[in-house]
C-alpha cells in the first residue's frame, strides 16, 4: 500500500496555482486524491495537470466518483450520457480508480429491495462505462450506526455490500471495495469479514481515529474523527497489517480522512499540515 494525500479528506483546500503538488511530493506521498468534478468544471487543463503530476512523481489516487447516482430520482440514462466528458478528463490525467458510497440504510417509506435493484442497475452501467476508459470503481459504505438516524440498515458493512451487490461483482471485474478503517471499526467488522475473497479487489483505503473515548460503538459520530494513532481506539495499524496479510494490492493508495481539519493543524501552513500528515500515515502503514 502506498501513502496518498487527500486535501478533501482533511477538510482543507489545495493551494493555487500549483495545487501544492511540490510540497505533497516532497513530504513523501506517492498519490493524490483529486476532485475530478471540481477540476473539470473549473476547466483545469488535463494535460498540464498530468505534466505537473509527472514532474513531481505523483499519480492520481482513488478519486471520488464525479456524479451523484444513488438517489432513485437520478435517471440512469442521463447519468451515463453525462459521464464521458468527466471520464475522458480523468483518463487523460491518469486516474485508474474511482470510489463511491452505496446506501447504508433504508429511508422512511422506501423499499430495501427497490433500492438494491436500483443500485445493481446503475452500478453495472457505471462500471461498464468506466471499463471503456480502463478505470475501476471501488464501493464504500458508512458503518456508523448513528449516521443512519434510526433507519434500518441496508448495506452498512462491506460484507453486506458484497452480498447485496454480488451480481455486480460477478459481472464487473473492474468493481472493487474501498476499505474505511473508521467505518470498519464502527461497524464491528473485521478485515476478514469485510473482504471475503475480495482482497485483491481493494482499490483504496481511508484511515482515521476516534478523538476521544466512547463507551460503545453506537456512540461514534461519523464526522468526529482524529488522525490515526491519536487515541488508538481505531486499530489502524492492525487493520492495515491485516489488509496487507490478506493480499491487498501493493499499489493501493491509503489516505487520511478526518473530514474536518484536525485541531492541531488549525492555522498551520499547508506545508506543515502535509509533513505532519505524512509522518502520521507512514507510521500507520509501517
Amino acid at each position: 500500500m502506498i501513502p496518498g494525500f487527500s486535501a478533501g479528506g482533511l477538510g482543507i483546500k489545495l493551494p493555487e496555482p500549483d495545487f501544492g503538488l511540490p510540497a505533497i511530493a516532497a513530504a513523501g506521498f506517492r498519490a493524490i486524491d483529486l476532485r475530478i468534478r471540481d477540476l473539470f468544471e473549473s476547466r483545469t487543463p488535463a494535460r498540464e495537470l498530468r505534466r505537473r503530476l509527472d514532474d513531481v512523481g505523483l499519480v492520481p489516487g482513488t478519486c471520488q466518483f464525479p456524479l451523484d447516482w444513488r438517489h432513485e430520482t437520478a435517471n440512469e440514462a442521463e447519468l451515463i450520457r453525462a459521464l464521458p466528458p468527466y471520464l475522458e478528463f480523468a483518463a487523460e490525467i491518469g486516474v485508474v480508480n474511482f470510489y463511491t458510497r452505496v446506501s447504508e440504510s433504508v429511508p422512511e417509506g422506501a423499499s430495501a429491495d427497490a433500492i438494491v435493484r436500483d443500485h445493481r442497475r446503475k452500478i453495472t452501467a457505471i462500471a461498464n462505462a468506466l471499463e471503456e476508459y480502463g478505470i475501476g470503481l471501488a464501493l464504500e459504505t458508512v458503518g456508523v450506526e448513528s449516521f443512519r438516524n434510526g433507519q434500518p440498515a441496508l448495506m452498512a458493512s462491506l460484507a453486506q455490500v458484497r452480498d447485496r451487490l454480488a451480481v455486480c461483482f460477478e459481472d464487473c471485474p473492474q468493481l472493487g471495495l474501498l476499505v474505511d478503517a473508521f467505518h470498519l471499526h464502527a461497524a464491528g467488522e473485521s478485515v476478514e469479514e469485510a473482504l471475503g475473497p475480495f482482497a485483491s479487489r481493494v482499490l483504496g483505503v481511508h484511515v482515521a481515529d476516534l478523538p476521544g473515548p466512547v463507551r460503545n460503538l453506537s456512540e461514534i459520530i461519523d464526522h468526529d474523527r482524529a488522525l490515526p494513532g491519536f487515541t488508538g481506539q481505531v486499530p489502524v495499524n492492525r487493520i492495515l497489517a491485516a489488509l496487507r496479510n490478506a493480499g491487498c494490492p501493493e499499489r493501493t493508495p491509503v489516505i487520511v480522512e478526518t473530514i474536518r481539519c484536525p485541531d492541531p493543524f488549525t492555522g498551520a501552513s499547508f506545508e506543515t499540515i502535509v509533513r505532519n500528515v505524512f509522518a502520521t500515515l507512514a507510521d500507520a502503514i509501517g
